[in-house]
């Protein structure tokens, strides 16, 4: 408690005596102490969890005590781990500007934005602006309703029309410096930097006022890491905001991490950043740390917090019974054994596609184009637009490969279209010209997956920049390459009809699965109602046509199959746009926890397209059937959160995942793309079971307050200064 000096030179007797009592009086009244152990214990082992909870408390702790000792201010109705989310969130727009919200599906988000928009309009008085898929748009309205939030909903679509008339008569949008505070749903739509709505979200955030942005969406990264990148990038301006963190170029970290082999990834690599910029739970931690909490339900009733359990299963089929030799002849035609096309297009023609109508410019007269360079030097242009002509066929054969994993019949409607182009172009060589263009690039801009319509696209090209005169081109070479090129992919169809309706192996694997799934329902539901529920399956298809396809043939199947008899007249589909047949659709389904109390139960099987993978509650329905596989994996987990939701009465649910036929893979490779970019979002967010055999990585991106406030109570010493110093040391 005190400083005691004496320094002396002194050597006299009495002076020396008088000292040496001072110090034996004192040294008296002293009490041992073993400054050896003190060091010591700062080398002895401490249990790991101790460990772990100390570095809990140090990086969160003073927030944590805060939030725990303030007075709760939520006014929308939350649930615990709800409310906890807010409070993480408010934190982090505080120091950012910017949140990513990114729970889970089905653990309700939107409750936690609501919230955040609830304390901007009715405590600050400000402006909030919500953006969201078009698809979305009237359940925001309604939810926003419901809660007394008179806030405007647009659609991407009406952000792109409308951003740069914001605040003009007839504009959804007010002036955009009004809009203190932007939510977005649904966020991973603005992923790609290059699209019109990535460009409309910036001049959004930017003005004379400072803006805070929610990002919403369970799938951050979808095809690379690049896409959480560019999420952050929306409110982290700056290069090197994290710089005190150790990381000097945030563009740097994430470019390392792409970089990096995926099976060498692991959560720690981007958790730093993460941790900052992020709200992420998981079902697994909701069930561990909020057990017995109870949420309010759509229908009113108060449920416990449970979820179901999923099942994931593989199922395989074979097309080579029925399609012998088919495979080995399509992977020639798509030019599988030829090092370059350019050889095909001399070497090869009516055996491997030259795909020459969509590669115009690989038969250009070089001697004329030559001498138009020399005088107007437009080199860069002209090689620009042959690089995009090259990607629009290396598109096409991933396409068309994609269309036949999910049905011969896509196939088959693909290469109908593709002739119908072939034809066009044709004609308007007769007519003298050659149509060009870039759709592929414009396509690109719209960050779409679909490539549905595309090819149709490339021939909707009228206007002058996207013909050429024909005579720039070796018309006989050129039209021979065409010519050959039609009757190549007519065969190709032909061959493909030998797997239609009752003999399509795939076809009939799916009737399997919905014999087993009636067979199931029968066996387990104790009630009629029970038994419907337990045979109700949403069956997803990446295509338009497939679905098509598939509900013409069980619709026969199940008229002739007594084993699927439960499902006679209680079949729809749901493809497009027509939001009045969706929600139709969707309340004949799941008239319980997507349905008004007047919506009958009217269907029990399902056909769709992603229209309804996203923003609807189908836990009605036990079962889902993945019928083919996008190329983002994310699609799945989106799908798959439909019905693995809060309140579901199932305890377990089951998803099937069909894969592509062993020779389709071989050439497509989807399996192992998959993998790895699950890989990579498992490094950032981490991923549930999207694939069989995939194993399931949880990160959670959050505190867990009960067990560090367990561990206070334990030993409250440990989280005193001198026990926090003793221990960081």
């Amino acid at each position: 408690s005190e400083n005691r000096e004496l320094n002396l030179g002194q050597y006299e007797p009495d002076t020396v005596e008088l000292v040496r009592d001072w110090f034996d009086e004192l040294w008296g009244e002293s009490e041992p102490y073993d400054l050896a152990a003190l060091y010591e214990a700062r080398w002895e082992p401490h249990d790991p969890r101790l460990i772990f909870y100390k570095m809990l408390w140090e990086l969160y702790g003073t927030d944590i005590q805060r939030e725990m000792e303030a007075a709760p201010d939520f006014q929308i109705g939350l649930t615990q781990f709800q409310q906890d989310g807010v409070w993480r969130a408010r934190r982090i727009l505080e120091a950012l500007s910017g949140v990513i919200v990114a729970d889970e599906v089905g653990l309700g988000k939107t409750y936690i934005a609501a919230e955040i928009i609830h304390e901007a309009i009715v405590k600050n008085r400000q402006k909030v602006l919500v953006v969201c898929p078009a698809a979305l748009r009237p359940m925001w309205q309604e939810f926003l309703r419901e809660k007394n939030l008179m806030t405007p909903v647009v659609s991407y679509n009406e952000l792109v029309d409308h951003v740069d008339t914001a605040g003009r008569h007839g504009s959804p949008i007010q002036d955009l410096n009004t809009y203190a505070v932007v939510v977005v749903d649904e966020a991973h739509a603005l992923r790609n930097v290059s699209t019109a709505r990535a460009d409309a979200m910036r001049a959004l955030l930017e003005g004379e006022s400072p803006k805070k942005l929610v990002l919403m969406t369970a799938t951050p990264v979808n095809n690379s890491l690049s896409d959480i990148y560019t999420l952050i990038s929306y409110f982290v301006t700056n290069d090197a905001a994290f710089a005190n963190a150790g990381i000097l170029s945030l563009k740097g970290y994430f470019d390392a991490a792409q970089a990096t082999n995926p099976d060498d990834l692991s959560p720690e690599h981007l958790f730093d950043v993460m941790d900052k910029v992020a709200v992420r739970r998981t079902r697994e931690f909701i069930k561990e740390h909020y057990r017995g909490e109870h949420i309010t339900m759509t229908d009113g009733v108060s449920r416990e917090i449970r979820f179901p359990k999923p099942r994931v299963r593989r199922v395989n089929y074979s097309l080579e019974g029925v399609l012998p030799g088919f495979f080995a002849d399509l992977a020639c035609a798509l030019g599988a054994r030829s090092d370059s096309l350019d050889t095909v297009i001399l070497d090869e023609p009516g055996e491997v596609l030259t795909f020459a109508r969509y590669v115009p410019s690989r038969f250009l007269n070089r001697t004329i184009v030559q001498a138009r360079l020399d005088i107007d030097g437009n080199r860069d242009e002209d090689w620009q637009g042959e690089q995009y002509e090259r990607q629009n066929a290396g598109l096409l054969r991933s396409m068309l490969l994609k269309r036949f994993e999910s049905s011969g019949y896509a196939f088959q409607r693909t290469i109908d279209t593709m002739i119908r182009s072939h034809e066009i172009f044709l004609a308007a060589l007769e007519e003298g010209w050659v149509i060009t263009g870039d759709a592929l690039r414009q396509w690109m801009a719209t960050d779409s997956d679909e490539m549905e319509g595309f090819i149709a696209s490339l021939d909707d090209e009228t206007s002058e920049r996207h013909i050429a005169p024909a005579s720039d081109y070796d018309l006989a070479v050129l039209c021979s390459a065409v010519e050959a090129d039609m009757q190549r992919l007519g065969e190709l169809r032909d061959a493909a009809k030998a797997a239609d309706g009752a003999a399509d192996p795939k076809v009939e694997a799916l009737i399997e699965q919905l014999v087993t799934i009636a067979d199931e329902a029968e066996r387990d539901g104790v009630t009629e109602h029970q038994r419907r529920d337990n045979r109700k399956v949403l069956v997803f298809s990446y295509f338009a046509d497939t679905v098509e396809y598939l509900y013409s043939v069980l619709q026969i199947a199940i008229q002739h199959d007594d084993r699927l008899a439960a499902y006679r007249g209680r079949v729809v589909t749901a493809t497009g746009s027509d939001k009045t047949r969706q929600t139709t659709v969707i309340a004949g389904f799941a008239p319980r926890t997507a349905g008004g109390e007047n919506d009958e139960d009217l269907f029990d099987l399902v056909i769709t397209t992603d229209v309804l993978a996203e923003g609807v509650n189908l836990q009605q329905a036990r079962h889902l059937i993945n019928y083919d596989l996008p190329w983002n994996p994310m699609r799945l987990v989106q799908r798959y959160g439909r019905i693995d939701r809060i309140g579901s009465d199932h305890p377990e649910v089951f998803i099937r995942v069909f894969f592509p036929a062993a020779q389709l893979d071989d050439m497509l490779a989807l399996e192992e793309r998959l993998q790895m970019k699950i890989k990579r979002a498992a490094a950032a967010v981490g991923v549930r079971e999207v694939l069989p055999g995939v194993k399931e990585i949880q990160v959670d991106l959050t505190e867990s307050r009960d067990e560090i406030a367990r561990l206070r109570a334990e030993d409250a010493s440990l989280f005193e200064t001198g026990g926090a110093s003793a221990l960081s040391g």
